[in-house]
């Protein structure tokens, strides 16, 4: 499931840049399917840290605002990622949920836990 996670992320950094550079409305809902069914195989997928148990240890989120995002994960019909909520709210830096990813993927893989340090 590593590269599915990998495949969301190039994905969707692609395209926000096109976005940025105003693309056709057509590839617009071409990425749009793209991530929707990439986000569906990354709802399914179990993790065993979970990324706002991640967020909250490394003292980037409070508890309260983690509720919120997952209620509205919960009622969202888009079925957005949690990462996707916490950035587009502002809560977060987007930045800082590529790194919590990452350190859900090493774990999963058997690396080493990463630190408070590698946030800062």
């Amino acid at each position: 499931m590593l590269a599915v996670e990998l495949s969301y992320e190039k994905l969707h950094s692609e395209y926000e840049e096109k976005i940025a550079r105003g693309i056709p409305m057509s590839v617009h809902e071409q990425y749009q399917v793209k991530l929707a069914g990439l986000r569906v195989k990354l709802q399914r997928k179990p993790h065993r840290e979970k990324l706002g148990e991640i967020l909250l240890e490394l003292g980037t989120i409070g508890e309260d605002r983690l509720s919120q995002a997952l209620a509205e994960q919960k009622t969202n019909a888009r079925k957005r990622l949690l990462g996707e909520i916490l950035v587009d709210r502002g809560w977060v830096d987007k930045g800082i949920i590529d790194r919590a990813i990452r350190r859900q993927i090493k774990f999963e893989n058997g690396s080493d836990k990463m630190d408070k340090s590698e946030v800062d």
